[in-house]
């Protein structure tokens, strides 16, 4: 699914005068943020592109990032930064416990 503003930026028109382009061709849009389908975005920029003399770049026209795998997706999804993985093998945390805390004030007296 590709955003309208994308077609807009690749066309170098407003994003208004693609919703009004995509109407008159009988394909809802209601908005900027409206989506339609890869194979229509990439038909109607080439017929637009055509009609008003516009270059468009060789290759794809819209590329997606490929999502991130494993350790990087789970830390993005996490709003925690990820945690070293030595502490887990010592037992200890970030935070100490409460009886860690009393250890540490009985050894200091």
């Amino acid at each position: 699914m590709i955003r309208l503003f994308l077609i807009a930026r690749e066309l170098g028109i407003e994003t208004q005068e693609v919703v009004e382009l995509l109407r008159d061709l009988g394909i809802e849009a209601k908005s900027a943020s409206s989506t339609v389908e890869e194979i229509v975005a990439t038909q109607f920029c080439k017929r637009i592109a055509r009609e008003r003399n516009i270059a468009l770049p060789d290759g794809p026209l819209f590329q997606q990032k490929p999502a991130p795998k494993g350790r990087e997706a789970r830390a993005r999804q996490s709003r925690r930064p990820p945690r070293d993985p030595r502490s887990a093998s010592r037992g200890w945390s970030r935070y100490p416990s409460r009886s860690r805390l009393r250890k540490r004030r009985q050894q200091r007296t």
